[in-house]
Protein backbone atom coordinates (compact mmCIF):
# COMPACT_ATOMS: atom_id res chain seq x y z
CA UNK A 1 0.00 0.00 0.00
CA UNK A 2 2.74 2.33 0.70
CA UNK A 3 3.44 5.07 2.99
CA UNK A 4 -0.02 7.47 3.64
CA UNK A 5 2.28 10.84 2.96
CA UNK A 6 3.65 11.79 0.20
CA UNK A 7 7.08 13.55 -0.01
CA UNK A 8 7.15 16.94 -2.02
CA UNK A 9 10.15 17.36 -2.52
CA UNK A 10 10.89 20.79 -1.07
CA UNK A 11 13.46 21.30 1.00
CA UNK A 12 12.43 21.80 4.93
CA UNK A 13 8.67 21.65 4.37
CA UNK A 14 7.47 18.36 4.83
CA UNK A 15 8.38 18.77 8.24
CA UNK A 16 5.84 21.18 8.65
CA UNK A 17 3.09 18.83 7.84
CA UNK A 18 3.98 15.39 9.10
CA UNK A 19 6.17 13.90 6.85
CA UNK A 20 3.96 15.60 3.46
CA UNK A 21 0.68 15.36 1.57
CA UNK A 22 -1.94 13.12 2.69
CA UNK A 23 -1.59 10.68 -0.23
CA UNK A 24 -4.92 10.73 -2.20
CA UNK A 25 -5.54 14.41 -1.72
CA UNK A 26 -6.32 17.49 -3.76
CA UNK A 27 -3.92 20.30 -2.36
CA UNK A 28 -4.66 23.39 -3.56
CA UNK A 29 -1.24 26.17 -4.04
CA UNK A 30 -2.77 29.76 -4.16
CA UNK A 31 0.19 32.45 -4.92
CA UNK A 32 0.87 35.99 -6.55
CA UNK A 33 2.89 36.02 -9.68
CA UNK A 34 6.67 35.01 -9.14
CA UNK A 35 6.07 33.44 -5.84
CA UNK A 36 7.33 29.90 -7.41
CA UNK A 37 3.96 27.80 -8.11
CA UNK A 38 4.98 26.35 -11.11
CA UNK A 39 8.56 25.42 -9.39
CA UNK A 40 6.42 24.20 -6.28
CA UNK A 41 4.55 21.81 -8.50
CA UNK A 42 7.32 20.76 -10.46
CA UNK A 43 9.72 20.00 -7.84
CA UNK A 44 6.66 17.84 -6.11
CA UNK A 45 6.29 15.76 -9.15
CA UNK A 46 10.01 15.38 -9.82
CA UNK A 47 10.36 13.85 -6.15
CA UNK A 48 7.46 11.52 -7.46
CA UNK A 49 9.48 10.29 -10.00
CA UNK A 50 12.81 9.64 -8.46
CA UNK A 51 10.43 7.47 -6.12
CA UNK A 52 9.31 5.42 -8.93
CA UNK A 53 6.15 7.23 -9.00
CA UNK A 54 4.73 8.68 -12.48
CA UNK A 55 3.23 11.39 -12.72
CA UNK A 56 1.61 13.83 -15.08
CA UNK A 57 1.90 17.95 -15.51
CA UNK A 58 -1.17 19.41 -17.19
CA UNK A 59 -0.35 23.03 -18.72
CA UNK A 60 -3.01 25.47 -19.52
CA UNK A 61 0.05 28.31 -19.36
CA UNK A 62 3.29 26.98 -20.62
CA UNK A 63 4.47 24.59 -23.67
CA UNK A 64 6.53 21.56 -23.43
CA UNK A 65 9.70 23.15 -24.37
CA UNK A 66 9.64 26.31 -22.36
CA UNK A 67 8.78 24.05 -19.04
CA UNK A 68 11.31 21.46 -19.75
CA UNK A 69 14.06 24.56 -20.06
CA UNK A 70 12.92 26.46 -17.08
CA UNK A 71 12.81 23.01 -14.99
CA UNK A 72 16.58 22.05 -16.23
CA UNK A 73 17.76 25.58 -14.60
CA UNK A 74 17.01 24.51 -11.12
CA UNK A 75 18.20 20.50 -11.84
CA UNK A 76 15.09 18.68 -13.00
CA UNK A 77 15.06 16.58 -15.75
CA UNK A 78 11.88 15.63 -17.04
CA UNK A 79 12.79 14.78 -20.41
CA UNK A 80 14.89 11.72 -18.89
CA UNK A 81 11.52 10.15 -17.55
CA UNK A 82 9.49 11.37 -20.13
CA UNK A 83 11.59 9.11 -22.76
CA UNK A 84 11.48 6.11 -19.47
CA UNK A 85 7.53 6.29 -20.09
CA UNK A 86 7.07 7.55 -16.50
CA UNK A 87 6.49 11.59 -17.14
CA UNK A 88 3.67 12.74 -19.38
CA UNK A 89 2.85 16.64 -20.55
CA UNK A 90 -0.75 17.65 -21.57
CA UNK A 91 -0.20 20.77 -22.85
CA UNK A 92 -3.68 22.27 -23.08
CA UNK A 93 -3.09 26.20 -24.10
CA UNK A 94 -5.76 28.28 -25.05
CA UNK A 95 -8.89 26.14 -24.10
CA UNK A 96 -12.43 27.55 -24.33
CA UNK A 97 -15.43 26.43 -22.04
CA UNK A 98 -16.42 23.94 -24.77
CA UNK A 99 -13.22 21.80 -24.07
CA UNK A 100 -13.61 21.86 -20.67
CA UNK A 101 -15.01 18.59 -20.42
CA UNK A 102 -13.10 17.10 -23.03
CA UNK A 103 -9.96 17.68 -21.03
CA UNK A 104 -10.82 16.11 -18.09
CA UNK A 105 -11.59 13.05 -20.19
CA UNK A 106 -8.02 13.41 -21.59
CA UNK A 107 -6.76 13.81 -18.04
CA UNK A 108 -8.26 11.03 -16.43
CA UNK A 109 -7.66 8.68 -19.53
CA UNK A 110 -3.53 9.60 -19.06
CA UNK A 111 -4.22 8.85 -15.37
CA UNK A 112 -5.60 5.86 -15.83
CA UNK A 113 -2.78 4.20 -18.57
CA UNK A 114 0.07 5.90 -17.19
CA UNK A 115 -0.90 4.17 -14.02
CA UNK A 116 -0.03 7.81 -12.10
CA UNK A 117 0.32 8.47 -8.56
CA UNK A 118 0.77 12.85 -8.94
CA UNK A 119 -0.74 15.15 -10.98
CA UNK A 120 -0.68 18.68 -11.14
CA UNK A 121 -2.49 20.99 -12.60
CA UNK A 122 -1.71 24.46 -13.71
CA UNK A 123 -3.17 25.99 -13.92
CA UNK A 124 -6.82 26.46 -12.12
CA UNK A 125 -7.60 29.35 -13.05
CA UNK A 126 -7.41 29.26 -16.73
CA UNK A 127 -10.04 26.75 -15.83
CA UNK A 128 -12.31 29.13 -14.26
CA UNK A 129 -12.07 31.63 -16.89
CA UNK A 130 -13.17 29.21 -19.20
CA UNK A 131 -16.59 28.45 -17.20
CA UNK A 132 -19.08 31.16 -16.80
CA UNK A 133 -19.55 30.74 -13.23
CA UNK A 134 -17.57 29.85 -10.21
CA UNK A 135 -19.90 26.94 -9.07
CA UNK A 136 -19.02 25.38 -11.85
CA UNK A 137 -15.55 25.23 -11.34
CA UNK A 138 -16.05 24.12 -7.42
CA UNK A 139 -17.82 21.18 -9.14
CA UNK A 140 -14.94 20.36 -11.29
CA UNK A 141 -12.50 20.24 -8.32
CA UNK A 142 -14.99 18.26 -5.84
CA UNK A 143 -16.21 15.86 -8.72
CA UNK A 144 -13.92 15.67 -11.32
CA UNK A 145 -10.43 16.19 -9.92
CA UNK A 146 -11.64 14.67 -6.67
CA UNK A 147 -12.73 11.68 -8.35
CA UNK A 148 -9.00 11.20 -9.84
CA UNK A 149 -7.16 11.56 -6.54
CA UNK A 150 -10.06 9.28 -4.73
CA UNK A 151 -10.34 6.43 -6.97
CA UNK A 152 -7.32 6.19 -8.73
CA UNK A 153 -5.04 6.80 -4.95
CA UNK A 154 -3.35 9.69 -6.89
CA UNK A 155 -2.29 12.73 -5.06
CA UNK A 156 -3.17 16.34 -7.23
CA UNK A 157 -1.93 19.59 -6.69
CA UNK A 158 -3.50 22.40 -8.31
CA UNK A 159 -2.39 25.80 -9.19
CA UNK A 160 -4.37 28.87 -8.67
CA UNK A 161 -3.15 32.60 -9.20
CA UNK A 162 -3.76 35.00 -7.08
CA UNK A 163 -3.25 38.76 -8.32
CA UNK A 164 -1.70 41.00 -5.77
CA UNK A 165 -4.03 42.83 -3.50
CA UNK A 166 -6.28 40.34 -3.49
CA UNK A 167 -7.21 38.61 -0.13
CA UNK A 168 -6.90 34.92 0.15
CA UNK A 169 -9.74 32.70 1.36
CA UNK A 170 -12.66 33.94 -0.62
CA UNK A 171 -12.30 31.60 -3.76
CA UNK A 172 -14.93 28.75 -3.72
CA UNK A 173 -12.04 25.99 -4.78
CA UNK A 174 -10.56 27.10 -1.23
CA UNK A 175 -13.08 25.63 0.74
CA UNK A 176 -13.34 22.65 -1.53
CA UNK A 177 -9.92 21.22 -1.87
CA UNK A 178 -8.48 19.20 0.95
CA UNK A 179 -5.76 20.88 1.50
CA UNK A 180 -4.53 24.90 0.66
CA UNK A 181 -0.78 25.85 0.75
CA UNK A 182 -0.50 29.86 0.15
CA UNK A 183 2.53 31.79 -1.27
CA UNK A 184 2.71 35.25 -1.11
CA UNK A 185 5.03 38.10 -1.37
CA UNK A 186 5.50 40.81 1.26
CA UNK A 187 6.57 44.15 1.37
CA UNK A 188 8.93 44.69 4.06
CA UNK A 189 11.02 47.83 4.61
CA UNK A 190 10.89 48.41 0.60
CA UNK A 191 11.75 44.74 0.30
CA UNK A 192 9.36 41.96 -1.57
CA UNK A 193 10.41 39.22 0.65
CA UNK A 194 8.64 35.28 -0.37
CA UNK A 195 6.40 33.86 2.91
CA UNK A 196 4.25 30.23 2.59
CA UNK A 197 1.87 29.72 4.85
CA UNK A 198 -0.25 26.50 5.37
CA UNK A 199 -3.58 27.41 5.49
CA UNK A 200 -5.00 23.93 6.29
CA UNK A 201 -4.22 20.82 5.12
CA UNK A 202 -7.16 17.54 6.59
CA UNK A 203 -6.09 15.52 8.60
CA UNK A 204 -2.70 16.50 9.56
CA UNK A 205 -0.81 18.93 12.16
CA UNK A 206 0.88 21.61 10.85
CA UNK A 207 2.62 24.68 11.40
CA UNK A 208 0.38 27.08 10.47
CA UNK A 209 2.63 30.16 11.11
CA UNK A 210 3.73 31.90 8.09
CA UNK A 211 7.64 30.68 6.54
CA UNK A 212 10.49 32.50 4.62
CA UNK A 213 11.43 30.51 1.64
CA UNK A 214 13.93 31.58 -1.23
CA UNK A 215 14.18 30.20 -4.74
CA UNK A 216 17.91 29.04 -5.97
CA UNK A 217 19.31 27.47 -8.65
CA UNK A 218 17.96 24.23 -7.09
CA UNK A 219 14.45 25.18 -6.81
CA UNK A 220 12.32 26.23 -3.01
CA UNK A 221 13.79 25.80 0.22
CA UNK A 222 12.38 26.81 3.46
CA UNK A 223 14.42 28.93 5.25
CA UNK A 224 12.32 29.27 8.59
CA UNK A 225 13.75 27.06 11.62
CA UNK A 226 10.34 24.96 11.82
CA UNK A 227 11.91 22.88 8.41
CA UNK A 228 14.61 21.30 9.99
CA UNK A 229 14.61 18.58 12.35
CA UNK A 230 15.91 19.11 15.81
CA UNK A 231 18.95 16.45 16.31
CA UNK A 232 17.88 13.59 18.62
CA UNK A 233 21.34 12.74 19.46
CA UNK A 234 23.96 15.06 20.77
CA UNK A 235 27.51 14.56 20.64
CA UNK A 236 29.80 14.29 23.75
CA UNK A 237 32.46 14.81 21.35
CA UNK A 238 34.39 18.11 21.57
CA UNK A 239 36.73 20.35 19.44
CA UNK A 240 39.15 22.01 20.93
CA UNK A 241 39.05 26.15 19.88
CA UNK A 242 43.35 25.82 19.60
CA UNK A 243 42.92 28.28 22.59
CA UNK A 244 44.24 26.31 25.35
CA UNK A 245 43.07 28.89 27.94
CA UNK A 246 39.37 28.80 26.56
CA UNK A 247 40.13 24.99 26.12
CA UNK A 248 40.40 24.46 29.77
CA UNK A 249 37.82 27.25 30.73
CA UNK A 250 35.35 24.78 28.91
CA UNK A 251 36.52 22.00 30.28
CA UNK A 252 37.92 20.53 27.05
CA UNK A 253 36.60 22.56 24.14
CA UNK A 254 33.15 22.98 22.59
CA UNK A 255 30.88 20.06 21.43
CA UNK A 256 30.68 19.21 18.71
CA UNK A 257 27.04 20.34 16.67
CA UNK A 258 26.91 22.81 19.35
CA UNK A 259 26.70 26.96 18.32
CA UNK A 260 28.69 29.97 20.51
CA UNK A 261 28.11 33.30 20.74
CA UNK A 262 31.75 35.17 20.89
CA UNK A 263 30.19 38.60 21.95
CA UNK A 264 32.64 41.52 22.99
CA UNK A 265 33.31 45.43 21.71
CA UNK A 266 35.23 46.59 19.09
CA UNK A 267 38.80 45.63 19.31
CA UNK A 268 38.49 42.94 21.73
CA UNK A 269 39.75 39.99 19.71
CA UNK A 270 36.52 38.29 18.41
CA UNK A 271 37.67 38.00 15.00
CA UNK A 272 41.13 36.54 16.07
CA UNK A 273 39.00 33.97 18.73
CA UNK A 274 37.29 33.26 15.96
CA UNK A 275 40.15 32.62 12.90
CA UNK A 276 41.74 30.48 15.60
CA UNK A 277 38.69 27.82 15.68
CA UNK A 278 38.60 27.27 12.21
CA UNK A 279 42.62 27.09 11.85
CA UNK A 280 42.89 24.72 14.61
CA UNK A 281 40.02 22.87 12.93
CA UNK A 282 42.50 22.69 9.59
CA UNK A 283 45.55 21.56 11.30
CA UNK A 284 43.23 18.27 12.49
CA UNK A 285 41.77 18.15 8.55
CA UNK A 286 38.29 19.45 9.79
CA UNK A 287 36.76 21.43 7.16
CA UNK A 288 36.16 25.06 7.89
CA UNK A 289 33.94 27.51 6.47
CA UNK A 290 34.84 31.63 7.60
CA UNK A 291 31.61 34.00 6.33
CA UNK A 292 32.18 37.77 7.13
CA UNK A 293 29.99 40.46 7.32
CA UNK A 294 32.42 42.70 7.41
CA UNK A 295 36.12 41.91 6.75
CA UNK A 296 37.39 41.32 3.16
CA UNK A 297 38.64 37.56 2.71
CA UNK A 298 42.56 39.34 2.15
CA UNK A 299 42.48 40.82 5.05
CA UNK A 300 41.36 37.93 6.95
CA UNK A 301 44.44 35.50 5.43
CA UNK A 302 46.90 39.06 6.16
CA UNK A 303 45.52 39.12 9.71
CA UNK A 304 45.96 35.26 10.19
CA UNK A 305 49.30 35.12 8.54
CA UNK A 306 50.09 38.01 11.50
CA UNK A 307 49.78 34.95 14.11
CA UNK A 308 52.09 32.33 12.18
CA UNK A 309 48.60 30.61 10.89
CA UNK A 310 48.97 29.96 7.28
CA UNK A 311 45.03 30.18 6.73
CA UNK A 312 46.21 30.70 2.61
CA UNK A 313 47.77 27.22 2.53
CA UNK A 314 44.56 25.53 4.15
CA UNK A 315 42.37 27.26 1.60
CA UNK A 316 44.54 25.85 -1.16
CA UNK A 317 44.58 22.47 0.23
CA UNK A 318 40.25 22.71 0.07
CA UNK A 319 40.08 22.42 4.00
CA UNK A 320 39.24 25.98 4.54
CA UNK A 321 36.51 28.04 2.68
CA UNK A 322 36.94 31.91 3.61
CA UNK A 323 33.79 34.30 1.82
CA UNK A 324 32.69 37.84 2.56
CA UNK A 325 29.41 39.07 1.86
CA UNK A 326 28.57 42.45 2.66
CA UNK A 327 24.81 42.59 3.83
CA UNK A 328 23.52 45.41 1.90
CA UNK A 329 24.62 43.69 -1.70
CA UNK A 330 22.31 40.99 -0.96
CA UNK A 331 18.37 40.09 -0.11
CA UNK A 332 17.88 38.69 3.28
CA UNK A 333 16.20 35.22 2.25
CA UNK A 334 18.98 35.02 -0.90
CA UNK A 335 22.05 35.67 1.43
CA UNK A 336 20.56 32.90 3.93
CA UNK A 337 20.03 30.66 0.93
CA UNK A 338 23.94 31.49 -0.42
CA UNK A 339 25.01 30.38 3.02
CA UNK A 340 23.78 26.44 3.20
CA UNK A 341 24.06 26.26 -0.92
CA UNK A 342 28.06 26.69 0.57
CA UNK A 343 27.58 24.38 3.45
CA UNK A 344 26.09 22.14 1.05
CA UNK A 345 28.73 22.23 -1.37
CA UNK A 346 31.68 22.53 1.02
CA UNK A 347 30.71 20.27 3.78
CA UNK A 348 32.58 21.40 6.64
CA UNK A 349 32.82 20.44 10.26
CA UNK A 350 33.41 23.82 11.99
CA UNK A 351 31.86 27.02 10.50
CA UNK A 352 32.05 30.90 11.64
CA UNK A 353 29.82 33.53 11.33
CA UNK A 354 31.37 36.83 11.78
CA UNK A 355 29.81 39.29 12.41
CA UNK A 356 26.08 39.02 12.87
CA UNK A 357 26.12 42.60 14.35
CA UNK A 358 26.46 43.55 10.55
CA UNK A 359 23.35 41.83 9.62
CA UNK A 360 21.36 44.10 11.65
CA UNK A 361 21.93 46.80 9.11
CA UNK A 362 18.91 45.52 7.12
CA UNK A 363 16.86 43.41 9.66
CA UNK A 364 14.89 44.79 11.83
CA UNK A 365 15.18 42.78 15.80
CA UNK A 366 12.15 40.13 14.84
CA UNK A 367 13.78 39.64 11.46
CA UNK A 368 17.53 39.01 12.63
CA UNK A 369 16.54 36.85 15.67
CA UNK A 370 14.71 34.64 12.79
CA UNK A 371 17.54 34.95 10.53
CA UNK A 372 19.91 33.76 13.22
CA UNK A 373 18.05 31.15 14.75
CA UNK A 374 16.74 29.47 10.63
CA UNK A 375 21.23 29.57 10.12
CA UNK A 376 21.65 28.37 13.61
CA UNK A 377 18.95 25.10 13.25
CA UNK A 378 20.37 24.20 9.67
CA UNK A 379 23.72 23.80 10.99
CA UNK A 380 23.00 22.05 13.93
CA UNK A 381 20.46 19.49 12.03
CA UNK A 382 23.19 18.48 10.30
CA UNK A 383 26.33 18.41 12.75
CA UNK A 384 28.47 21.53 12.08
CA UNK A 385 29.67 23.76 14.59
CA UNK A 386 29.36 27.10 14.47
CA UNK A 387 30.54 29.77 16.38
CA UNK A 388 28.63 33.29 15.77
CA UNK A 389 30.50 36.77 16.79
CA UNK A 390 28.83 39.84 17.77
CA UNK A 391 29.50 43.39 18.64
CA UNK A 392 28.14 44.14 22.33
CA UNK A 393 25.87 47.01 22.37
CA UNK A 394 26.70 50.02 25.00
CA UNK A 395 23.54 48.95 27.19
CA UNK A 396 24.13 44.71 27.61
CA UNK A 397 26.60 42.22 28.13
CA UNK A 398 25.50 40.48 24.90
CA UNK A 399 24.35 41.92 21.85
CA UNK A 400 20.66 40.69 21.91
CA UNK A 401 19.31 39.19 24.59
CA UNK A 402 16.92 36.90 22.23
CA UNK A 403 20.15 35.31 20.53
CA UNK A 404 21.54 34.69 23.69
CA UNK A 405 18.53 32.06 23.94
CA UNK A 406 19.46 30.71 20.96
CA UNK A 407 22.91 29.11 21.35
CA UNK A 408 24.42 27.04 23.21
CA UNK A 409 27.82 28.85 24.59
CA UNK A 410 28.64 32.49 25.55
CA UNK A 411 31.90 33.45 25.41
CA UNK A 412 31.89 37.38 26.43
CA UNK A 413 35.32 39.65 26.06
CA UNK A 414 36.29 42.51 27.27
CA UNK A 415 38.25 45.32 27.97
CA UNK A 416 39.38 46.50 31.74
CA UNK A 417 41.32 48.96 32.88
CA UNK A 418 43.48 48.02 35.76
CA UNK A 419 45.42 50.05 37.71
CA UNK A 420 45.64 52.74 34.37
CA UNK A 421 46.14 49.49 32.12
CA UNK A 422 43.73 48.58 29.15
CA UNK A 423 43.66 44.42 29.42
CA UNK A 424 41.22 42.04 27.69
CA UNK A 425 39.77 39.41 29.70
CA UNK A 426 36.94 36.55 29.23
CA UNK A 427 34.13 34.75 30.43
CA UNK A 428 31.46 32.45 30.16
CA UNK A 429 28.63 33.39 30.68
CA UNK A 430 27.04 30.17 29.76
CA UNK A 431 27.71 26.52 28.67
CA UNK A 432 24.65 24.23 27.86
CA UNK A 433 25.14 21.01 29.30
CA UNK A 434 28.76 21.40 30.63
CA UNK A 435 30.35 22.50 33.05
CA UNK A 436 32.85 25.35 33.02
CA UNK A 437 35.14 27.56 34.45
CA UNK A 438 33.24 30.91 35.84
CA UNK A 439 36.08 32.84 36.72
CA UNK A 440 37.22 35.96 34.37
CA UNK A 441 40.40 35.50 33.02
CA UNK A 442 42.88 38.09 31.11
CA UNK A 443 44.31 37.05 27.97
CA UNK A 444 46.64 38.66 25.20
CA UNK A 445 46.85 38.81 21.83
CA UNK A 446 50.52 38.18 20.85
CA UNK A 447 52.35 37.00 17.30
CA UNK A 448 51.39 33.26 18.34
CA UNK A 449 47.59 34.11 18.89
CA UNK A 450 45.65 34.20 22.07
CA UNK A 451 46.93 33.56 25.39
CA UNK A 452 44.73 33.05 28.38
CA UNK A 453 46.13 33.27 31.71
CA UNK A 454 44.43 32.87 34.89
CA UNK A 455 41.77 34.24 36.71
CA UNK A 456 41.60 37.86 37.92
CA UNK A 457 41.50 37.20 41.23
CA UNK A 458 41.57 40.55 44.31
CA UNK A 459 40.00 43.07 42.10
CA UNK A 460 36.41 44.18 42.45
CA UNK A 461 34.73 46.21 39.85
CA UNK A 462 35.94 44.06 36.88
CA UNK A 463 32.53 43.88 34.78
CA UNK A 464 31.80 47.64 35.17
CA UNK A 465 35.28 48.45 33.10
CA UNK A 466 37.24 49.37 35.74
CA UNK A 467 39.00 47.43 38.44
CA UNK A 468 40.07 48.14 41.94
CA UNK A 469 42.13 45.73 43.81
CA UNK A 470 41.27 44.71 46.88
CA UNK A 471 42.67 45.23 50.55
CA UNK A 472 44.91 42.41 51.27
CA UNK A 473 43.14 41.54 54.11
CA UNK A 474 39.87 41.59 52.63
CA UNK A 475 41.52 39.85 49.84
CA UNK A 476 42.78 36.84 52.35
CA UNK A 477 39.76 36.47 53.99
CA UNK A 478 37.77 35.81 50.59
CA UNK A 479 40.76 33.23 50.03
CA UNK A 480 39.91 31.71 53.09
CA UNK A 481 36.38 31.01 53.33
CA UNK A 482 36.93 29.46 49.70
CA UNK A 483 39.23 26.98 51.39
CA UNK A 484 36.33 26.20 53.57
CA UNK A 485 33.29 26.50 51.20
CA UNK A 486 34.81 24.76 47.76
CA UNK A 487 33.06 26.25 44.78
CA UNK A 488 31.58 23.09 43.80
CA UNK A 489 29.95 22.86 47.24
CA UNK A 490 28.11 26.58 46.36
CA UNK A 491 26.34 25.91 43.27
CA UNK A 492 26.64 28.13 40.10
CA UNK A 493 26.03 31.63 40.43
CA UNK A 494 26.04 31.88 36.90
CA UNK A 495 28.67 34.56 36.71
CA UNK A 496 31.56 35.47 38.74
CA UNK A 497 35.17 33.75 39.41
CA UNK A 498 34.42 33.03 43.31
CA UNK A 499 37.37 35.43 44.14
CA UNK A 500 35.92 38.13 41.69
CA UNK A 501 33.87 41.44 43.72
CA UNK A 502 32.30 42.84 40.97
Amino acid sequence: MGSSRVSTGIEGFDRLVEGGFPRGDTILLIGNPGTGKTGFSAQFLYKGLVEGECGIYVSFSEGREAFFRNMNSIGLDFAKYEKEGKFRLVDVMGVGHQGIEEILTTILEEVSSLGAKRLVIDSFTAITQALPGKADSRMILHTSLGKISRLKGVTVLVISERPFGVEFGHEPEEFVADGVVALRYLNERGRLRRRLQIIKMRGTNVVQTEQAYAIGNKGITILSPSGFEIPEEASTERLTTGIGGLDEMLHGGLFRGSSTLISGYPGTGKSTFALSFIYEGARRNQRGLFISFEEPVKQLLRQASIYGWDLERSVRDHLVVVKSFYPEDHEPDELQLQLRNLVTEFKPERIVLDSISALERILVDFEFLSFVKGIVASLKATGITVVLTSATSANSETQEAGTSTIVDNIVSLRNVEIEGSLRKSVIIFKARSSPHDKGLREFEITSEGVKVGEPLSNFEGITSGVARRISRSVGEAIEKIDEIFPDDQQGDTGGSDKRVRT
